[in-house]
């Protein structure tokens, strides 16, 4: 059946971190609830949101770029800033581009059918600007459909109370809220019976989940996750990102548990020098770290760890950085996230440090922590050399048709040739014939 006249079609593009993307889903199952439509081609749009990051300073310097793009088109659609950066500059985005229409913070979501009609219909004005925080989760009930056919994601809270000085979140998303169990164990349901069978639990730090419910009752996510792990029917769960100073046994003890909660923990470390983590208000020291890595391998002795890692904080000396990349040898990472610091507004970072480290020396201790944890996790590859692991294919790979795709449990790339027999959402045995730092290669057994 052709669409009307009246149809209203909308374009959505992600920038930024899981829970941008996992937003987007809830948006379009917004949206589709409506009677505005989702475009699967900007071109033939009348509508372009931009769901935004304020975290990195080049996920902002993309979304300018994609703004500058549609202004510069003969056919010129209605643009939308929503997310964080909406949030985070507001009104000021409408003054910058005479063509943004919308601008929508992160909690305001339900309110962008309504605005798109109001503004085709010239009942208000383009420009309407909503970006206030609510002191609870607006989206419990909303149950979006799978990002992906095999592997998905849920947000099990919003918002961060740590207000680390180098962070904007808890400006952009607000305070912890946590979404009740039962309705996080209904969506898993929903996507594990349309097939999932991979959920990653996300929250700017899981181990702050917490939730009280009428009677009093708390719970956990140590207690959400056993929860999950019995009850989702999620072949395979992981959770991103627990905070290195709230980190509890029990968790480790349920993924030690739980076959189908994967032993992959990802530990934000962002610096190796104490003075930088207490100015960067970490909350931990580099040795408690380091401690906390050697209790998570007595738990899980082959427990794939990965980090974040910033450089060129205020004040960060030669020696301050020299301490991280040791700290990083020592921890003995699989894999590591490096950035160098870029200031962002409100955070209190930007009010009280100076941004006093040139960018070519950011730089260069960026490159030097890349090339060694390439090294490293190159070496953690290779002891997957002639080993047989379980992979989960999640389709076609990149680099050609005729190989599949997939994760082992503990998170690692595999490439291996495609088998008639198999199909997306299968786990089937891989004998690994070669690896490179960031894939491993095999056969299909």
């Amino acid at each position: 059946m052709a669409d009307s006249p009246q149809t209203i079609q909308v374009f959505i593009e992600t920038f930024g971190c899981q829970m941008n993307e996992y937003d987007t889903l809830v948006l379009k199952t917004i949206i589709k609830d409506g009677d505005i439509q989702i475009a699967d081609d900007p071109e033939k749009a009348d509508w372009i949101l931009f769901n935004t990051c304020a975290v990195r300073e080049n996920a902002e310097e993309k979304v300018s770029g994609r703004i500058r793009h549609y202004n510069q088109k003969r056919r010129k659609p209605k643009l939308g800033v929503i997310g964080c950066m909406a949030r985070n500059q507001g009104a000021r985005l409408l003054d910058a581009s005479k063509q943004i229409h919308l601008v929508i913070g992160p909690d305001q979501y339900r309110r962008v059918p309504s605005l798109i009609h109001s503004i085709e219909k010239g009942t208000i004005e383009a420009g309407a600007c909503f970006t206030d925080l609510s002191a609870g989760e607006q989206y419990s009930d909303i149950l979006p459909d799978p990002d992906h056919s095999v592997s998905t994601t849920i947000t099990i809270m919003r918002g961060c109370n740590n207000f680390c000085s180098f962070c904007v979140v808890p400006y952009t998303r607000g305070r912890e809220r946590s979404r009740s169990p039962e309705s996080i164990l209904q969506e898993a349901l929903y996507q594990t019976r349309r097939g999932v069978k991979e959920i990653i639990l996300l929250g700017q730090n899981v181990n702050s989940y917490l939730h009280q419910d009428t009677h009093g009752q708390k719970t956990t996510f140590s207690e959400l996750i056993e929860f999950l792990a019995q009850q989702s029917g999620a072949s395979r769960i992981r959770f991103t990102s627990p905070h290195p100073k709230d980190f509890p046994d029990k968790l480790l003890q349920m993924v030690q548990t739980y076959p189908n909660i994967c032993p992959q923990i990802h530990l934000p470390l962002q610096s190796g020098s104490d003075p930088i983590l207490k100015a960067m208000k970490r909350e931990y020291t580099g040795q408690e770290f380091l401690e906390l890595t050697q209790r998570v391998r007595a738990y899980l002795p082959d427990v794939f760890l990965s980090t974040d890692v910033i450089f060129g904080f205020p004040g960060e000396t030669e020696a301050d950085a020299a301490e991280t990349l040791r700290l990083m040898e020592e921890a003995d990472f699989d894999l590591a996230f490096t950035f160098k610091y870029s200031e962002r507004e409100h955070t209190s970072a930007s009010r009280n440090l100076p941004d006093d480290i040139p960018d070519e020396v950011k730089l260069a201790r960026v490159q030097k922590a890349v090339d060694q944890q390439q090294a490293r996790s190159l070496a953690h590859h290779k002891q997957f050399l002639h080993q047989t692991v379980e992979v989960l294919i999640e389709g076609i790979s990149r680099r050609s048709n005729l190989d599949w795709a997939g994760k082992t449990i503990w998170g690692h790339t595999v490439i291996f040739p495609k088998n008639a027999n198999n199909a997306p959402g299968h786990i089937v045995p891989v004998t690994i014939q070669k690896v490179n730092a960031a894939t491993l290669f095999g056969e299909q057994q």
